[in-house]
């Protein structure tokens, strides 16, 4: 049913972090699926509904680079990152109860003398409700902040029993509205997570004074920082969850740790700073500005013309070619907007079928007044340019 509605979401996050993997696939790996799960629970995903996918790319196995001697079973570091990451991810699964049910194209890491780190990045995909997502902007000035901990064993590896426990404890906690906002740490750190949680509203953050400066710019793979209202820190001691607490959400656009304070701005310019010129964000005006003026019809004594129609509906064409998506979410979007849809599906399983489909396309296009595109990949986005190139 095209003009149905539904509240059923996707949710996908990803984990990775190359310096560890370079320190240990194994490690790395571990994390990376961990770094995913908590991405999905911290959005209020349901963890036992999470599947994975991965990606890996590794150093070429046929030749060394660097010696240009054959690589073989006895090199042992060329061989073993690769199998130390697969051995990291299937126990992490194994442990977890979560399959993998799919992977990416793997492929070579290296180019002439170049390798990239080992790199396995998992993908964890769940289904959810809308109803259950949990953003990561802070919501309200006066709510306190927590790190909800995990647990780890002597070689420094997540002990997925237990974090399992303290997850589904944090979902709970979410479908009870306690939870107002979270945000899954990786290997930035707790300030790097505050500031971009405090950025979304322009709210502010009191650090607590008595952790070290290090304790906010640790590595934290799978721990989640969480916004509450105090009055709800009593359920966090009922629930059994493990916390600390990190501080408070301001009115005031400050970060401030001890005796020192930083303007919010300040922060969020040096953030965007780097990347500022490949995605600006903000673009200069173009042009000469746009008049405002009051039309006063009756100073000009003109008679004001009323239309039968009091709210217009503008007509859409949203074409469908092979490999298109989000077409029928586009249409609902109009739809629920006031404008009336049209949807048509380029077809090509002939000759005569593309030049039928060109011609209603063409029709299509003229008695429209928007022409919208969804996402997708249509034929490694050839068909876009070829339909087009024929209006």
């Amino acid at each position: 049913m095209t003009d149905g509605s539904s509240d059923t979401v996707t949710m996908m996050s990803y984990g990775m972090d190359p310096f560890l993997m370079s320190w240990s696939p194994y490690h790395g790996a571990q994390y990376a699926v961990l770094e995913s799960v908590a991405k999905i629970v911290a959005a209020g995903g349901d963890i036992r509904k999470i599947r994975f996918t991965f990606q890996e790319y590794f150093k070429r196995m046929i030749m060394d680079p660097i010696s240009g001697q054959t690589s073989s079973p006895s090199d042992a570091k060329r061989w073993g990152e690769p199998m130390a990451a697969l051995l990291g991810a299937y126990d992490a699964q194994m442990k977890l109860g979560l399959p993998s049910i799919g992977g990416k194209d793997s492929m070579s890491g290296t180019f002439n003398d170049i390798d990239v780190p080992p790199t396995l990045c998992s993908f964890a995909v769940d289904v959810a409700k809308l109803s259950d997502v949990v953003t990561d902007e802070l919501k309200e000035a006066g709510h306190r902040l927590v790190k909800f901990g995990i647990d780890k064993d002597s070689y420094d590896l997540p002990i997925f029993e237990k974090i399992m426990i303290q997850y589904e404890k944090i979902t709970t906690l979410m479908k009870q509205g306690i939870i107002k906002s979270a945000y899954a740490l990786n290997g930035e750190g707790i300030a790097a997570a505050l500031a971009k949680m405090a950025f979304g509203n322009k709210l502010g953050v009191k650090l607590c004074k008595h952790k070290e400066l290090s304790y906010y710019f640790s590595r934290n793979y799978g721990e989640i920082v969480a916004e509450v209202a105090e009055e709800d820190l009593a359920s966090l001691d009922a629930s059994g969850v493990v916390y600390d607490r990190l501080g408070k959400v301001l009115e005031e656009a400050v970060f401030i740790y001890r005796d020192e304070e930083l303007p919010l701005e300040e922060a969020l310019t040096a953030w965007q700073k780097p990347l500022e010129k490949v995605f600006p964000t903000h673009s200069e005006p173009q042009g000469p500005a746009l008049r405002d003026e009051l039309y006063d019809a009756d100073a000009k004594g003109e008679q004001i013309y009323i239309c039968k129609h009091k709210v217009a509906r503008p007509k859409v064409f949203i074409p469908v070619f092979p490999g298109t998506n989000c077409e029928y979410d586009t249409h609902a979007a109009f739809r629920r907007a006031g404008a009336d849809t049209q949807t048509l599906v380029f077809k090509n399983m002939s000759e005569s079928d593309i030049r039928d489909s060109v011609a209603a396309f063409e029709k299509a296009v003229d008695e429209a007044q928007i022409v919208m595109f969804s996402g997708g990949f249509s034929a490694g986005d050839k068909k876009y340019r070829t339909v087009l190139s024929e209006f």
